[in-house]
């Protein structure tokens, strides 16, 4: 049976020592546990969070798409062409998402499960563009001009 207190109003820490504790005595009259927050700390981190997750899918949408291009190539010396340009325009995408990811110093565990996701993208639109070649061409299509 705890009494309810109005909160004191903040005292100049000059002024008494104790004020930043009665500040927020009212935490010592409940008996259940919570948690909440007196800064922004860690509402910018959800936010870089979900700014991270949002760049991440936009880039892996982007790494499907990449990765479809060279799954529907019929030609042998075309698909080293665009695994070419995968590779390198890959790099830069990967360096930027990279960087972000360490500007945002969202722990490490959190990195690797992005950089994962990221990094598979680009075999996935591989197999999808190779699915969608076989289903649109079909399983014997063959690369010879008809009639020859």
């Amino acid at each position: 049976s705890h009494q309810w207190r109005p909160p004191h109003r903040r005292r100049s820490p000059a002024a008494d020592d104790d004020a930043p504790r009665r500040a927020h005595y009212h935490h010592d009259a409940h008996s259940h546990a919570h948690a909440h927050s007196h800064s922004p700390v860690s509402l910018a981190h959800s936010e870089h969070q979900l700014n991270m997750v949002i760049l991440t899918v936009l880039l892996s949408l982007h790494s499907v798409l990449e990765g479809m291009a060279l799954g529907v190539e019929q030609h042998l010396s075309d698909g080293w062409r665009v695994l070419t340009a995968i590779a390198m325009h890959k790099s830069f995408a990967a360096f930027a998402l990279g960087v972000s990811l360490v500007k945002a110093d969202l722990g490490t565990y959190f990195v690797i499960k992005i950089v994962f996701v990221f990094a598979l993208m680009t075999p996935v639109g591989v197999a999808l563009g190779a699915l969608f070649a076989v289903s649109f061409h079909g399983a014997g299509a063959t690369n010879t001009p008809a009639g020859a």
